[in-house]
This record gives structure tokens, C-alpha cells and sequence, in this order.
């Protein structure tokens, strides 16, 4: 049986292409490529999916929310030439390049990816004297005002200790022009010592970075036990050699420092090594407890 296929409506089609054509002359990037090219209205036509799927993409892009909120996810489609072919491909919008620029600008980054497209400003949802004290102190470390002082950020999960440390990081690369190593406690200590045993190598020049970093931040501290982890060797290492030169270094937590010493003391070399941790936090950082208020972000 011979199916019978319903007739092309040729002029129909010449319509929807007449339309797509008139939208692309009314786009003035795309006009500016047609004529820097000296395109032809025949070349647009016969490649007129190239110049639509880039169409699209400028109309999201200029309705721009943000990376968080782009549809798109930073990506969009542009046109290319090669050997007199005109194609479209996926490219990273100018936002995105900015981003991956500035993230690669950490020597390593295990904070909130979300945090960094906002300000101290935007973390004051609550009034509290202890929220205020702690943006106040680090917008003094921003503005130079405030040297060789880290500190010690406690409370509950939830209450944005992250998500405010993040954003003081982002802050450390735009404005302060040093170094900075955002990491996650939890399992940067377990890594290290599987290096030590396995790559001396690595291990080495991970220490040495720790060591030597401007700005050291320490997530999730005394989260390493979830891990079953009980070695603090290396960060005993790692702050001796910070204390040394001066160099600050912010803890972040979810437990008061007489629970850390707790936890601490069931490590390997744990009366002595707890010592050592919370000598460094009492001599070297201010302390700031934030509430269980809950973030929105």
C-alpha cells in the first residue's frame, strides 16, 4: 500500500523563510556580521538555521538574568566562517568566560559556586549584632584595614557560614590581589594523607600551597570524623608553618571550639595536636557565632 504523503505548501514555506529573513535584518550583530563578511541575501538564506539558531540564543541573552538564572547556563550559539562555510556552534557567553576566569583565579575552590555572584551586602538579611560584627570585620580585611587576623566562624549547619565565607574569597581575588585556597576540611585531610602514603610528590607541593597561600580558608573543620578520619598531622604542619609568616588563616564550623577539642582528642597525636589547633585559632582569629537562623540562598 502506497501511503499518500500530504502536498508541500511550497509557498507557505518561502513565507516562514521570508519572515526568519526579515528578523535576522532587523538583528543589528547579526546585520554587523552579514555585512563585515559581505554575505550575500541568497548565502543567509541558504544557511538560514545557522543564522536562527544564533537568533534565538541573542534573544535569551538580552533578556540576561545572571549565570544563576540563564536558561542557557552561560552557553550560546555563534557564527562562524571556515573556508567559505557558515556555520553555528556552541560558544561560553562573556559572562561565563568572566566567571571561569575569576574561579580559575583560586588556587583551589571547594566554597558555594552560587556565592560568588553576590556581595557581602546581600548576606545582612537578618540584623543581628553577631551577623553585622562578622561583615563588618571581614569588609575591614577587604579594605586593608585589617592585617594578619583570621578567624573562626561557628554555628549550626544552614546558617550561611559558607555561603558568607564564599563570598569574602571572591572579594580576597577582586580586591585584595592575593593568592587564596578555599577547602573542605571534611575531605582535604583524608586526601592529604592518602598522597603522603601513595605520592609524596603531591603531597609535597600541596602542603607547600597550604603552607604559603595569602589567604587559607578551612571548611566544615572537625568534619573529618563523619569520614572516620583521626590523623590532624598535616594541619598541624600546615598552621605552625602559617603562624610562622604571619600569613592568616579563617576556620569555618559547625562546632564551638570545646567540642573541636573533643573531637581532636580521639586523633592520632590527639592531646598534643589539640593543642597545637586551638592555640593557633586563640592567638591568631577572631571568634563569631552565627545563629540557626536559616539562609535562603
Amino acid at each position: 500500500m502506497i501511503l499518500d504523503l500530504p502536498e508541500v505548501d511550497q509557498k507557505l514555506i518561502e513565507e516562514i523563510k521570508k519572515r526568519n529573513i526579515d528578523k535576522i535584518y532587523k538583528n543589528e550583530t547579526l546585520v554587523s556580521f552579514i555585512e563585515s563578511n559581505k554575505l550575500s541575501k541568497e548565502i543567509v538564506y541558504d544557511n538560514l538555521s545557522s543564522f536562527l539558531n544564533v537568533l534565538d540564543s541573542l534573544d535569551k541573552c538580552s533578556k540576561c538574568m545572571g549565570l544563576l538564572k540563564c536558561p542557557l547556563k552561560g552557553l550560546k550559539n555563534d557564527l562562524f566562517i571556515d573556508e567559505g562555510r557558515i556555520y553555528s556552534d556552541i560558544v561560553s557567553c562573556e559572562k561565563l568566560r568572566e566567571y571561569t576566569k575569576f574561579k580559575n583565579s583560586f588556587k583551589i575552590f571547594e566554597g558555594s559556586d552560587s556565592a560568588l555572584n553576590y556581595s557581602l551586602q546581600d548576606t545582612l538579611i537578618s540584623f543581628k549584632e553577631e551577623r553585622k560584627n562578622l561583615i563588618a570585620f571581614l569588609a575591614k580585611i577587604i579594605k586593608r584595614k585589617e592585617k594578619d587576623k583570621g578567624i573562626f566562624l561557628f554555628g549550626n549547619e544552614g546558617v550561611g557560614k559558607t555561603f558568607i565565607m564564599s563570598i569574602f574569597a571572591k572579594l580576597v581575588i577582586e580586591h585584595l590581589k592575593v593568592s587564596c585556597a578555599y577547602i573542605d576540611s571534611s575531605t582535604w585531610m583524608i586526601d592529604l594523607s592518602n598522597m603522603n602514603y601513595q605520592n609524596t610528590i603531591d603531597y609535597d607541593n600541596k602542603m607547600d600551597l597550604f603552607k604559603k597561600v595569602n589567604i587559607l580558608i578551612i571548611d566544615n573543620l572537625g568534619d573529618e570524623k563523619k569520614n572516620g578520619f583521626y590523623n590532624t598531622d598535616s594541619l598541624c604542619q600546615i598552621l605552625e608553618a602559617r603562624d610562622k609568616n604571619k600569613l592568616p588563616t579563617f576556620f569555618i564550623s559547625s562546632y564551638p571550639l570545646y567540642e573541636l577539642k573533643n573531637i581532636y582528642s580521639f586523633t592520632k597525636n590527639g592531646k598534643e595536636n589539640t593543642k597545637k589547633i586551638i592555640d593557633y585559632i586563640d592567638r591568631n582569629c577572631e571568634v563569631f557565632f552565627l545563629d540557626t537562623m536559616k539562609y535562603p540562598f
